[in-house]
């Protein structure tokens, strides 16, 4: 059996980190049971091959060159694999062990990812695989499924979505109050493409009414004068509330904040970590001007 025929340029590398090595080594022996059909492809060829000759040509070529698609695509789809785990490497941390990569999650994984050529699709599953390293669980196998079937455009969209995700208390939301509003038209988002994430599964549209995230808790939970942290990218930032429920006999405040009509999917939220979106020219300013709405003051200082 050939196993990890296709890592040269990896297995021969100097100075390997000890989660690198690990990785590698795990892969090879997931590789190597996925392999065995491939193999078997090899030597039917070369039997087919003998016999061709020992009967001279009496086989139908037609035959041969099924064959050599098979192994063609095999190839294809190891040096697919090959990328994949060359882009995941750097991404380790120091104190990942792949050992603790569950097998099926891994077979599955290589299964899903082998047939991705496109450079951009690859790293995403580079980034796939070196966080579930890096933090067991943190992709499921839907997830895995999931991207599978997206194209690169839909990884395009869904990250040009996540370039509108602001974190407030902990909890991502896509700021997108309304979706015929100039700004998001201008920056490429139309009702046609949120429909799209939607069926994709990576988002939930709502058509009646606005998603919301609320919160309470103790007032010094919320700052004076009712404030919170609110981050984009890594830009922290304070918004000060001018609605605050109290809650007397609790001794509890609330506070909440409208988002917009679109609400990341469990899928949408494990796929977000991996996500790499720019920041938003003139974001803020929208941000500014749609909580204003809520009677929501987004202080635009830094707060270091």
């Amino acid at each position: 059996m050939e196993v990890l025929t296709t890592l040269p340029a990896i297995a021969v590398a100097k100075a390997l980190s000890k989660p690198a090595d690990t990785l590698i080594k795990k892969f090879a022996t997931a590789c190597g049971v996925l392999y065995q059909p491939y193999h078997k492809v090899k030597m039917a060829k070369a039997e087919a091959t003998a016999l061709v000759i020992k009967t001279q040509g009496q086989i139908e070529s037609d035959r041969l060159i099924a064959i050599d698609r098979l192994i063609h695509n095999e190839e294809r789809c190891m040096a697919n694999e090959e990328s994949i785990i060359t882009k995941a490497l750097p991404l380790l941390d120091e104190t990942a062990d792949a050992k603790n990569l569950d097998d099926d999650w891994l077979q599955n994984f290589i299964t899903k990812s082998r047939n991705t050529s496109d450079e951009v699709l690859q790293e995403t599953w580079a980034r796939i695989l070196a966080g579930e390293v890096n933090q067991p669980n943190s992709f499921s196998k839907k997830v895995v499924n999931l991207v599978s079937e997206l194209g690169k455009r839909d990884a395009e969209l869904f990250t040009l979505l996540a370039s509108f995700t602001v974190t407030f208390f902990g909890a991502n939301a896509i700021f997108t109050h309304d979706w015929r509003d100039p700004f998001l038209l201008e920056n490429g988002l139309n009702f046609n493409y949120f429909k799209h994430l939607d069926y994709l599964g990576l988002i939930s549209l709502s058509t009646i009414d606005s998603y919301k995230l609320k919160f309470s808790g103790h007032p010094s939970n919320f700052y004076e004068k009712a404030r919170a942290n609110l981050k984009y990218f890594n830009r922290d930032y304070l918004i000060e509330f001018s609605s605050v429920k109290t809650d007397l006999e609790k001794g509890e405040v609330e506070v909440s904040l409208i988002y917009g009509f679109a609400m990341l999917t469990q899928a949408g939220e494990q796929l977000l970590k991996i996500c790499t979106p720019e920041p938003i020219e003139g974001f803020e300013a929208y941000l500014k001007t749609e909580l204003a709405k809520q009677q929501i003051t987004l202080i635009l200082e830094p707060t270091e």
